[in-house]
């Protein structure tokens, strides 16, 4: 008897912890919503997929005027002293998507970077993650990554794509914003499917785009889609330059509180705490 009460009181804050993210990922799956501007300089759409793809899913698609006054863009604050030239630091600690959307007061927040260890542990909260790709908070990288394309933002306020890696110490010097990406897949609104391996495999993707001379960024999150389709959709919506971040359990997308006409918490989520993530705080409307 003394066993099976230490194995239910062991077993049920999972249980109890499953229960409730299957009933946030219904209730708050975002559904079909036409372009709608949802906070000030904040535009968000949903649809489903064409009737012929061969799996029903969805893309949410949020659109960010980023000159719009008061709009504030930033990434996830680094969690652990700032030790760039260490090959094993640890950059952020995890956090369930929705926990963070909420102690940021994020108009959006989406997931950014691969992090790892890629193991177990890295899905209990708390875990300490480093960031696979070069990421850039005010002019300090968390680390010089070989092979990363570096998408970022000039004090200025103006984005750019550096299409060279890596990323030169006089960009990591000057840009406020930086992400680190694994391929450019749009590259002067032409696509780029070669920079992509699995662009004919089915995954929850998360991908960020920019068109530069309009000052938008775009945050798009599909559920089970090709690389080709998410590419597609990207140019199709006026990306200029772009690539996918991290996906598959960590695709997180999420609307904060306050938006028009959307619940609070609505979103593409995953099970999967994430580490990286990037905040929209924008006016209500």
């Amino acid at each position: 008897m003394r066993r099976r009460k230490w194995v239910f009181w062991l077993a049920a804050p999972f249980l109890l912890g499953l229960a409730i993210f299957f009933v946030i990922h219904f209730l708050l799956r975002p559904q079909p919503f036409e372009r709608t501007e949802i906070f000030e300089g904040v535009y968000l759409t949903v649809e489903d997929y064409p009737w012929d793809w061969p799996v029903k899913g969805r893309v949410m698609i949020a659109e960010i005027h980023w000159a719009t006054p008061g709009l504030e863009i930033k990434h996830r604050d680094f969690s652990y002293p700032f030790l760039p030239g260490h090959p094993k630091a640890e950059h952020f600690s995890t956090l369930p998507a929705d926990w963070a959307l909420e102690r940021e007061s994020a108009s959006i927040l989406v997931n950014t970077t691969l992090f790892g260890p890629n193991s177990l542990s890295t899905w209990i909260p708390g875990s300490g993650v480093r960031s696979n790709e070069t990421i850039v908070i005010d002019g300090l990288a968390s680390h010089i990554h070989a092979h990363s394309y570096l998408l970022y933002w000039d004090s200025d306020d103006n984005a750019h794509m550096l299409r060279q890696k890596p990323p030169p110490p006089e960009i990591i010097e000057t840009a406020r914003l930086g992400i680190g990406l694994q391929g450019v897949q749009v590259n002067e609104g032409r696509p780029g499917y070669a920079a992509l391996s699995d662009k004919d495999n089915m995954d929850d993707r998360t991908f960020i785009g920019v068109d530069p001379m309009q000052k938008i960024l775009f945050l798009m999150a599909f559920e089970k889609s090709t690389g080709r389709f998410m590419i597609d959709r990207a140019i199709e919506e006026g990306v200029i330059f772009g690539g996918q971040l991290d996906g598959g359990s960590s695709t997180n997308l999420l609307v904060g509180p306050g938006a028009r006409g959307i619940r609070s918490h609505t979103g593409i989520r995953n099970l999967r705490p994430i580490g990286p993530y990037l905040v929209v705080r924008a006016g209500k409307i």
